[in-house]
């Protein structure tokens, strides 16, 4: 089989060494703690597919109006990047789009707000006390 590669060039042996793995890894917010938390992803190549979940997330006090931020992914992101979707239970600012984005080199994600057409972090000041978090990321490594 020959591939053509965009540059022009061809080989007629297939590329080899894709990396893949697959694990847990453990989400943490970055003020405060969450009750209860878990995170599971699938690495093919140069992308990751990291999905998760975590309840009750307190502030610790004074970290309140703090950018809601997920720490502990399992690779750090290439570029910066919109990369999922996450829902939330009692979220006291309801009626908003939700997006998990990931900056440049960093291994966690900023959960971000849109009721406005304007987008901004999400703060721990914007969650009630029964508060559940579910997402799916795709990002680049």
């Amino acid at each position: 089989m020959t591939i053509y590669w965009g540059d022009g060039t061809s080989t007629s042996t297939h590329p080899t060494g894709i990396t893949t793995a697959s694990g847990t890894w453990t989400p943490a917010p970055n003020w405060g703690s969450a009750n209860s938390s878990s995170g599971f992803y699938k690495r093919q190549g140069d992308i990751c597919f990291a999905w998760g979940w975590a309840k009750w997330m307190s502030s610790g006090g004074t970290g309140s109006d703090a950018a809601m931020r997920i720490n502990g992914l399992p690779y750090s992101a290439d570029g910066d990047q919109a990369c999922g979707s996450l829902a939330a239970q009692d979220n006291d600012d309801a009626g908003q789009n939700l997006c998990c984005y990931i900056a440049n080199n960093d291994n966690y994600f900023y959960v971000r707000k849109s009721d406005t057409g304007s987008w901004s972090y999400l703060t721990y000041h914007d969650m009630g006390s029964d508060n559940q978090f579910y997402w799916q990321l795709i990002y680049r490594i």
